[in-house]
């Protein structure tokens, strides 16, 4: 099998900022170069890069990046979509972004929130074609002009064709775990830990309530998002001494953490997969979840599922994940991970891909 030449986009300041999608791009990386495709990466089309083969953006909630790739002289496009949906989260909000919200959808509430982003000067200029067209319109033309879709799971692939009306050829590929180290388990777990940035997507504020009405001493792992500075500072008011704030760890540390906990919480409104989740099983730990069709797709009967609205039920979901790890051995569940969530065989089905994608456009 010949190898293909591939440049990755990633979104402007991915490498300064974070994020799954990042997460996402460098480990499917790192997998096809170990299968021996060259892969570069880059922010924008430049000359060097119409000379590959295949091109690879990811991030369908930041189409204004996205919109530069497509043409009908480029490289055929594959388009991770590592989609976020606010919907849930924003609901939960106060004042002008409820109203936006209510009136007149998520996506114009999208778009501007990215204008405000380049205001602010957080985000270069997200270019004239995205200004004219607006966030939906711009999403939809990225999901119909790609050459393929690739989502985590199908309940993302049907979430994007109902929401935006677009079907396109697909592929589903969840996520891996290789990315991160298996730590010994400690021979007693105890506590909660929640490995997530802090900001409402997320809703740590509701798993602080729930652990404290269960006396669950509870570590949240992950530094404050830069755009919700009030809501981090909502979780340090409600937090007694039973919560400990320690910050963003690196994958070794976080990994002895998993290994130690009785739980691994993240009750949040949505993920598009969850990697903390996919480590944290790694790590032998019983898992929490917010309730969502796309993760009662990709864990089924790993995980304990709540409400993240309701404080009653994500106490109830912790409940019975702290039974469930005394009833059966839990550190199988991560060696059960390896067929389903793996970057290697991501690669392999992406690397069969790209070689159907360059046979047509040839022809």
């Amino acid at each position: 099998m010949s190898k293909i030449s591939v440049v990755f986009f990633l979104r402007p300041q991915s490498q300064k900022q974070g994020g799954g999608d990042l997460q996402h791009a460098m480990a499917t990386l790192q997998a096809l170069k170990a299968a021996g495709h060259p892969v570069k990466t880059a922010e924008k089309p430049k000359a060097e890069a119409e000379k590959q083969s295949v091109w690879h953006a990811f991030n369908m909630g930041k189409p204004q990046w996205i919109l530069p790739l497509l043409g009908p002289q480029k490289p055929p496009l594959v388009v991770s979509t590592v989609y976020v949906d606010y919907t849930a989260t924003e609901a939960q909000q106060n004042g002008l972004r409820k109203l936006i919200l209510n009136h007149l959808g998520v996506d114009a509430l999208e778009y501007l929130k990215n204008l405000a982003r380049f205001l602010k000067k957080q985000e270069p200029w997200p270019g004239w074609r995205y200004l004219l067209l607006g966030h939906r319109w711009a999403v939809q033309e990225v999901l119909r002009r790609a050459q393929c879709l690739v989502t985590a799971s199908e309940a993302e692939y049907e979430l994007l064709r109902e929401r935006y009306g677009i079907e396109n050829k697909h592929l589903c590929l969840p996520l891996g775990h290789e990315h991160f180290p298996q730590a010994k388990p400690a021979p007693r777990r105890q506590g909660v830990l929640c490995a997530a940035r802090i900001e409402p997507l997320k809703n740590q504020l509701n798993l602080i309530k729930a652990c404290q009405q269960l006396k669950l001493p509870l570590i949240l792992a992950g530094k404050a998002s830069r755009n919700h500075a009030a809501y981090y500072q909502a979780c340090r008011a409600a937090a007694d001494d039973s919560v400990q704030f320690v910050g963003e760890l690196a994958p070794a540390p976080l990994a002895e953490a998993m290994a130690r906990c009785a739980v691994h919480a993240l009750p949040s409104f949505y993920e598009s997969t969850g990697l903390s989740t996919l480590e944290a099983l790694k790590n032998g730990a019983p898992v929490v979840v917010g309730k969502h069709p796309i993760t009662q797709e990709l864990f089924g009967s790993q995980a304990c599922f709540c409400e993240p609205t309701e404080v009653e039920s994500i106490k109830a979901a912790l409940q019975k994940a702290l039974q469930a790890a005394q009833d059966t051995n839990t550190s199988a569940a991560g060696r059960s991970l390896a067929p389903q969530f793996s970057w290697v065989r991501a690669a392999e089905k992406l690397s069969d891909l790209y070689q159907d994608l360059c046979r047509t456009a040839d022809e």
